[in-house]
């Protein structure tokens, strides 16, 4: 019964896959929305809402096995141990990740960006974007004179922004790893 489960699992894996990547590189190819004051919105592609799905539902798993494992009532060896330190670090990650994909969100139009985070709005006008700033570590972010802006170049609407800021003369704006891989 159990070899019966695993195939089943693999082969539906196997024709469901490529169904989905399909509807994902579709979905990230969608133009960007506009809002009613004009402002052009970066969104969430199908492709990003996916990750951070599975992103909340790894973070509360590992929050879950912390759990459990603080309540067991047995003695801790060192292999249980690690597990809700390294699980705690997994969780502020994972947490970092959707908190830029759900809390974080930019609109810009002709008087400049809007910018959303957890608390509060804020507009910088464009003659206070300094450069754009590709980072491995980091991630992408705009680097203004009120602060950085982080973004994500996997959003709708991204590559409108870029042509903004090439067209402001920003710096950094013309990096070729900026363009969307997909």
């Amino acid at each position: 019964m159990g070899l019966f489960i695993l195939l089943g699992t693999v082969v539906l894996t196997a024709f469901l896959a490529p169904y989905f990547l399909v509807l994902l590189k579709r979905a990230s190819r969608q133009p960007p929305e506009v809002d009613g004051d004009g402002r052009i919105v970066l969104g969430l592609t199908m492709g990003l809402m996916v990750l951070g799905i599975c992103s909340a539902a790894f973070c509360l798993s590992l929050l879950w096995l912390t759990v459990v494992l603080v309540l067991d009532s047995a003695p801790w060896d060192s292999g249980t141990a690690i597990v809700p330190v390294f699980g705690s670090l997994l969780f502020i990650i994972t947490g970092w990740a959707l908190y830029g994909m759900f809390c974080i969100s930019l609109r810009f139009g002709t008087d400049g960006i809007l910018y959303r985070r957890l608390f509060g709005r804020h507009l910088v006008p464009w003659d206070e974007v300094e450069q754009v700033v590709d980072h491995p570590v980091l991630g992408t972010y705009l680097r203004t004179a009120s602060g950085r802006l982080y973004l994500s170049k996997y959003r709708t609407g991204f590559q409108q922004l870029l042509a903004e800021l090439r067209s402001r003369g920003v710096k950094g704006a013309e990096r070729r790893s900026l363009v969307r891989p997909i």
